[in-house]
């Protein structure tokens, strides 16, 4: 499927009060010897969150020295900080979006995968009665809680608003190790940006 197809098609699912103001976008910035891709979500125009390659496998990389180091100091690894933090890759983001296509929503809002039940926060097929009985949001990921109260703002659901956010959540991401750099976020491309042209699959 291609770029164009799958963003149109997954936008289509978006709830009434969210067309045409949440939308998907993807980009592939070709170099020497390397590709990177980049999908990113935004509000109104604005970027609300981004996933690339190159910000997502250095998360990954860094989180293998922060294990390497705990475990010199005491056995054990900690949970994994890309997908307990905001960090995830490209090709991350291409699966959830074709999830959201090919799944039900109870699959979709059950998934052990957080883009998963990110994006289902926007699903049309999630009405108000089941939105509002969506459970533990308190200590849910912080980007399903960021789309969880935007699809609330939208559609004027105060009651969902009440839920508190994770500022202090299980999710925060862990503390690294002195002398572990976190990855450095990655910029926003062009208001234009395109996805890539040939087929996705």
């Amino acid at each position: 499927m291609r770029w164009s197809q799958l963003k149109h098609q997954v936008e289509a699912r978006f709830a009434p009060s969210l067309q045409g103001r949440v939308q998907v976008w993807a980009a592939v910035y070709r170099k020497p010897a390397t590709t990177d891709g980049r999908g990113w979500i935004t509000l109104d125009g604005e970027q609300i969150h981004s996933m690339a390659d190159i910000q997502s496998d250095a998360a990954r990389a860094a989180q293998s020295r922060a294990i390497e180091a705990a475990d010199a100091a005491e056995p054990g690894s900690p949970e994994s900080d890309w997908t307990r933090g905001m960090l995830f890759g490209y090709g991350d983001f291409l699966d959830a979006l074709e999830c959201c296509l090919h799944n039900g929503i109870d699959d979709l809002l059950a998934s052990p995968w957080p883009l998963n039940r990110a994006l289902a926060m926007l699903d049309r097929r999630v009405g108000k009665r089941r939105f509002l009985r969506l459970e533990r949001m308190d200590v849910e990921h912080p980007l399903v809680q960021r789309l969880y109260r935007i699809r609330a703002e939208a559609e004027g659901w105060p009651d969902a608003l009440a839920v508190p956010s994770s500022a202090s959540s299980r999710f925060a991401p862990p503390r690294l190790p002195q002398g572990v750099v976190p990855p450095a976020p990655v910029a926003p491309g062009p208001r234009n940006a395109r996805g890539p042209g040939d087929e996705l699959d």
